[in-house]
């Protein structure tokens, strides 16, 4: 009989300890989409100022030549994007969802990370130290981790019929 609530009890306690995780997933997730509901908004309370000025085709004209002109915006949203589409399939759901592509989608953050040195270097004026120091230690980074990639490749023994683990994909 003490066996029994013992189990029920470890069940339980799992069960616990998993909607926890989940939910402690689901809480970061939802940071995260908070985040960009406030920068959203942001740029909302700057759109409905721009709304409430009369729009005619010269004021369209000079607003989309102003942002082609300052492509520091378009290499940050680009950023922005690809760290909001690794956010939204960081949850278990979605990995499993997902499968293998899941790995695929999240070396975006490659991409995301070049494109946030990118912005920060367009968008400083003057003094580019700060951004070349980001921008030497993404390099250093990446490096390393093409380094390391070659000579685990280079070690690595054969596997029967050429197939690799998943985890050397990552």
């Amino acid at each position: 009989m003490t066996e029994s609530i013992l189990n029920v009890t470890d069940a339980a306690a799992d069960k616990i300890r998993s909607a926890k995780t989940s939910e402690a997933r689901s809480r970061d997730v939802f940071h995260v989409i908070q985040g960009c509901a406030l920068e959203s908004g942001r740029t909302l309370a700057v759109q409905i100022e721009i709304d409430a000025v009369e729009m005619d085709d010269a004021v369209v004209r000079v607003l989309l030549e102003d942002v082609l002109k300052r492509r520091y915006v378009w290499a940050g949203f680009a950023a922005f994007l690809c760290l909001v589409s690794l956010a939204v399939t960081s949850t278990r759901a979605m990995i499993r969802r997902l499968g293998r592509r899941w790995v695929s989608l999240h070396r975006l953050v490659y991409l995301a990370a070049t494109l946030a040195v990118v912005h920060f270097l367009w968008l400083v004026k003057s003094d580019l130290r700060e951004p070349l120091l980001y921008a030497a230690v993404l390099t250093l980074l990446l490096g390393l981790r093409l380094w390391f990639r070659l000579v685990r490749s280079r070690t690595r023994k054969p596997t029967p019929n050429g197939a690799e683990s998943q985890l050397s994909r990552v």
